[in-house]
């Protein structure tokens, strides 16, 4: 162990010592604090040092959201890193991670970006994924877009010692300060990051490269940077230890427990030191890269400076919303959970801050997404937002929902190279919703034409018709077969479950119709199968019984395979409806035609 450690093994209650952290600016300062008691096994395999602070400096505030990090100095060495507070406290009661432990899991050996990219099987099932490539997406219902994965991405479980009730000790949350979003918004962000330790609160701009320290030092301020540019957001702690010329702890405990992650560290300014009943917290603005995060573990978050990341540019070009179009460039950080978020949450605040009317919107999203090894996957894709934009109706940009499954795919690391969204809002109700649907007659004749008169209900306006004129071909004579009617993109073509990256994309590529098509399906009660990522119809029920897999390994899948009629209407369609119908029996002149 270094010579400037001093260990856990020494420590004894009544022990003094002081703490660093940046009160204001970047500068660290001193604190006092006494050692009130070790607590043993405080979490897996982790004790933890309780101390308290009598020091003027943190007499109004107590320990504060953002110290986490801030070296623990006992005979001038570096015994650990302060990490826990309790709420509500009228005492600055906290504990601090021992350095030992930080040390330890910090020289954990990176497998590099590649090797931690790559989701299970067991995640892909976990989160739904293949349900939506089946079909049943969430995000095309206008009734359920709001709780679905594609606005409401999959994030990392709690970590270790969730916030629980007020007299619990529980890790100094961090704060995430964020810049150039839409109060809509920051509130989604602090409903989604609160329950992981960060808490969102309105700090300075983006970063500025020539501003603030070039070198991290024990008791300085260092952010993570989840996004930058017109909009920022960065978790801001404390810089515990520097471990040689390049590795950097901080924090004291982790940021989302994700172990081996890569994101940009920033140096940070400190405005102020707010006081707060609750829990008190530092306001801050990020300054210049100065490295890599690469280990976010239980006792520490662990940087490379010298090493540099990139993130994923997004940019998102609004009009009709005002007089001239309006740009906003962002970048975002790379990984599995994050990534589908802060791009739903860049593109959502872009558009809110413009499209502020709590008035009818229709709204038309023209979204790319540029992935590595592949052509760009360019969609259009239309909502309706009655009472004014919402995460639910930017999340009818196919191009933002499939970044969860291809980042959650099990074949292939994925890497995306830029994510595109132009959208046009215009004030109108070009929205109509499936009401009911029926045929003229109570059996249909295979081979010939039949009318479906589908009954629609728009927004503010009187129910009306659309004649869909369909056949059923006539090898389902004398079945009973499933017509269903439905909003374009609850549709997906007919394709095979993937088997590879390569066909994942194209399922992706061609996986629904545009929003403001009605689409009529004919179900063929008769089951084909896929196999190799094909669909195979029509065949025997010998053949089929053979394909299917017996056993978990998979041969093939039985696919009801199907004939559509695509009908584009001009207005964002809402709903599904189907009905079960009986095909007239061929007679013998016909059977032999």
């Amino acid at each position: 162990m270094p010579d400037d450690i001093f260990p856990l093994a020494k420590i004894r209650p009544g022990m003094k010592g002081y703490g660093l952290t940046v009160f204001k600016g970047t500068k660290p300062e001193r604190f006092d604090f006494e050692v009130i008691g070790i607590l043993t096994k405080f979490l897996p395999d982790q004790d933890v040092v309780l101390v308290r602070s009598d020091d003027p400096k943190l007499a109004l505030s107590g320990f504060a959201q953002g110290m986490s990090g801030s070296p623990m100095m006992i005979e001038g060495k570096n015994a650990g890193a302060f990490a826990y507070a309790f709420r509500f406290s009228k005492e600055s009661i906290g504990a601090f991670t021992p350095i030992e432990t930080m040390i330890k899991q910090g020289r954990t050996p990176p497998r590099g970006p590649n090797l931690t990219a790559l989701a299970s099987r067991d995640e892909w099932k976990q989160h739904g994924l293949d349900s939506f490539i089946a079909g049943r997406d969430r995000a095309a219902s206008a009734s359920e877009r709001d709780q679905a994965w594609a606005v409401r991405a999959p994030l990392p479980p709690v970590p270790t010692a969730p916030r629980g009730p007020e007299q619990r000790l529980e890790r100094a949350s961090v704060p995430l300060s964020v810049a150039g979003f839409s109060p809509k918004a920051l509130a989604e962000a602090t409903r989604m990051f609160s329950p992981l330790g960060l808490e969102p609160m309105t700090g300075g701009g983006g970063s500025a490269p020539d501003e603030g320290p070039t070198a991290f030092e024990a008791g300085g301020s260092i952010g993570v940077q989840l996004v930058r540019g017109d909009m920022s957001a960065v978790g801001t702690g404390t810089v515990t230890y520097v471990d040689g010329k390049s590795r950097v702890l901080g924090f004291g405990h982790s940021m989302f427990q994700m172990g081996e992650i890569y994101v940009p560290v920033v140096t940070a300014t400190i405005h102020a030191f707010m006081a707060s009943s609750m829990i008190s917290f530092k306001l801050s603005t990020p300054n210049r890269e100065v490295g890599t995060l690469v280990q976010d573990r239980q006792a520490m978050i662990a940087a490379l400076t010298d090493r540099k990341t990139d993130m994923i540019p997004v940019d998102v070009r609004i009009t009709g919303a005002g007089p001239q179009p309006v740009d906003w460039h962002t970048e975002v950080v790379r990984h599995r959970f994050l990534t589908p978020t802060f791009v739903m949450m860049s593109v959502f605040s872009a558009i809110g801050v413009h499209a502020t009317d709590v008035a009818a919107q229709t709204i038309t999203m023209r979204s790319t997404l540029v992935l590595d090894g592949f052509q760009p996957l360019t969609f259009t894709d239309y909502a309706f937002a009655p009472d004014g934009v919402s995460g639910g109706s930017i999340g009818a940009a196919r191009a933002l929902r499939i970044l969860t499954p291809l980042l959650f795919n099990p074949y292939a690391p994925v890497t995306i190279k830029s994510v595109k969204v132009d959208v046009d809002v215009a004030y109108k109700s070009d929205y109509i919703e499936i009401d009911q649907v029926r045929l003229d007659q109570a059996e249909v004749t295979a081979g010939q034409p039949t009318v479906a008169r589908v009954t629609v209900l728009p927004y503010g306006g009187a129910r009306y018709e659309i004649p869909i004129t369909f056949t059923v071909p006539k090898r389902l004579a004398g079945q009973i077969v499933r017509i269903e009617v439905a909003q374009g993109d609850m549709v997906r073509p007919e394709m095979a479950p993937p088997e590879n990256l390569p066909q994942l994309v194209e399922v992706l590529r061609k996986g629904t119709y545009p929003g403001n098509a009605m689409v009529l399906t004919v179900w063929n009660p008769d089951e084909g199968v896929t196999l190799k990522g094909k669909v195979i119809s029509d065949l025997p029920d010998s053949v089929i019984d053979s394909l299917k897999p017996g056993t978990s390994t998979r041969r093939a899948e039985p696919f009801r395979s199907a004939a559509r009629v695509v009908v584009p209407t001009g207005k964002v369609i809402d709903g599904r409806i189907d009905l079960s119908v009986k095909v007239k029996p061929l007679d013998s002149d016909e059977e032999t035609k």
